[in-house]
């Protein structure tokens, strides 16, 4: 029988694919899905949480000076870079105009007071009235007894004319010699008793001045002291005597009643004496009316003068002021930052000169947003990294938080400002990033951020246990994005889970009981 060669063939073909789909069949059936776990062990450690954000430095202060009167710039005071205090002079304007008109109406001032002077009747060294406006009324300058009237009605005076003398009737006043030695138990305002030979009785007083210098008497140095006693009636006169007990040094002395202090009553201007109010002998009060002038056409050209003075002095006062501003100040303390002018620029109101910063201290302003601006508080401390000097350790504060939002990219944030401390190196405008310390607990149970999984407000995390894995339900505290403090439901050393991985193995390399 002839063999045939090809059936042979066929048949080989078949049973190798047939083998192979057996083979494979039994491998699928002998593998299972295996997870892998990548955990970490809960620990006792500390948690400080942070908000940060960037900006860029600004002064605390940041004043432009701007030119308030018309000039030339005559100097140049500061320079970019230069340090100054409040007030120095930054810059000199020159102004002839303005000076020439200055000393025009110093000149002016001084014709019209001179005028005035000689509408009154009064040298240029004598003393201008209180009230030259109203001075067509004499007023009592003191209260007491008119021992004299010098003038009558009709008579016309001159300005400066005495018109009277008036004396004190409520006291007297008496004068007494004590040696040096007696006088240094004395002062001002000690009590005394006085017994005058020419009434019975005492009077009680007091020391009202004592002479500081002694003179010679009898051959002995005394010092003059006055006394002063009630007088109520008037009835005690100059040149009586009587026995004076000084309470302080218990001693007696002989003193003698002496012409009481006189106030003269003068008229301020001149004039026709119209009606007198008072008569000798009578008691008066300060300011009653004494008595009147008439002197229409010399009140009217006083009143004239005294207008012409008034606006001559408003003009000098803003003389003054315009050729303060020649002289152009800094505002504050700080580094000039910017030069606008040089000598021989003309400048007007508003012409900006100059640039002044006070860096001390300079200040960051951060966004924070809604959602960790309760954290942040005034007073906390704040690292900042300035990127033009990234080995710096400076250190800031919360100085403000803003109570108004702005919306960034749909997210309502608040301005924050924080106070930077001072730094050789600081320079306006460069760019920083603050990071604020808003908590921090320590010996705490802390697990790593990514073990925590948050929904619907319910933080949970994996748990391996002998059994298997777990899902716990915990409180979670701080956190600084790294690691989360756990509150309750994981204690220290308990294993969680970060992530796992699911792979397909074969049977017989896992061994009994599966992988893990």
């Amino acid at each position: 029988m002839r063999k045939r060669p090809w059936l042979i063939v066929i048949i080989v073909l078949v049973l190798i694919i047939g083998g192979g789909w057996l083979y494979l069949r039994f491998q699928m059936a002998s593998t299972r899905p295996v997870d892998q776990y990548v955990t970490e062990i809960a620990v006792i450690g500390q948690v400080t949480s942070t908000v940060s954000d960037s900006g860029h430095l600004e002064p605390h202060q940041l004043r432009e000076v701007h030119a308030v009167t018309t000039g030339e710039v005559a100097a140049v005071h500061a320079s970019e870079g230069e340090a100054v205090n409040k007030d120095d002079v930054l810059l000199e304007l020159d102004s002839e105009d303005l000076q020439f008109a200055a000393e025009r109406n110093r000149l002016e001032l001084q014709s019209a007071r001179l005028n005035l002077r000689e509408l009154l009747g009064i040298g240029p060294d004598d003393r201008l009235p209180d009230d030259l406006m109203g001075a067509t009324s004499v007023t009592t300058p003191a209260s007491g007894r008119l021992r004299s009237l010098e003038v009558e009605e009709g008579d016309r005076i001159s300005s400066n004319a005495r018109l009277g003398e008036i004396v004190p009737d409520d006291h007297a006043h008496l004068q007494v010699g004590v040696t040096p030695r007696e006088v240094k138990h004395m002062s001002p305002g000690d009590e005394v008793t006085v017994y005058l030979h020419d009434f019975a009785g005492s009077h009680s007083g007091q020391v009202v001045e004592i002479d500081e210098e002694a003179s010679p008497a009898d051959r002995v140095a005394l010092h003059t002291v006055e006394v002063t006693i009630d007088n109520p009636r008037g009835l005690i006169s100059p040149g009586q005597t009587g026995d004076i007990h000084f309470t302080a040094g218990g001693m007696t002395r002989k003193g003698e009643v002496i012409d009481p202090p006189v106030t003269r009553v003068y008229s301020e201007v001149a004039g026709t004496v119209e009606q007198i109010m008072v008569r000798a002998g009578q008691t008066v009060h300060e300011d009653a009316p004494f008595l009147t002038l008439s002197s229409p056409s010399h009140s009217v050209a006083v009143n004239q003068q005294l207008l012409r003075i008034q606006q001559t002095e408003l003009s000098i006062a803003q003389d003054e002021r315009a050729l303060e501003n020649l002289f152009v100040p800094s505002p504050i303390s700080g580094i000039i930052t910017r030069v606008e002018c040089e000598p021989g620029d003309p400048v007007s109101p508003g012409t900006h000169l100059f640039t002044v910063a006070d860096p001390d201290p300079y200040h960051l302003e951060i966004e924070v947003d809604e959602l960790e601006i309760a954290s942040v508080q005034v007073g906390q401390e704040a690292h900042i990294q300035v990127d033009a000097l990234p080995r710096a350790d400076i250190r800031g504060e919360v100085a403000s938080i803003s109570s108004t939002a702005t919306i960034a990219d749909g997210v309502a944030v608040y301005p924050v400002t924080i106070i930077v401390a001072s730094h050789d190196d600081l320079r306006e405008g460069m760019s920083a990033t603050a990071e604020i310390e808003v908590g921090h607990v320590s010996d705490v149970v802390v697990v790593p951020a990514e073990a925590v999984v948050t929904a619907d407000g319910v933080s949970t995390v994996r748990v391996r246990t002998e059994e298997g894995v777990e899902v716990r339900e915990v409180e979670v505290g701080l956190s600084d994005g790294s690691y989360t403090e756990i509150t309750s439901g994981i204690e220290a050393g308990e294993e969680v889970v970060l992530a796992s991985v699911r792979q397909e193995w074969p049977a017989h390399f896992m061994g009994p009981g599966g992988g893990g």
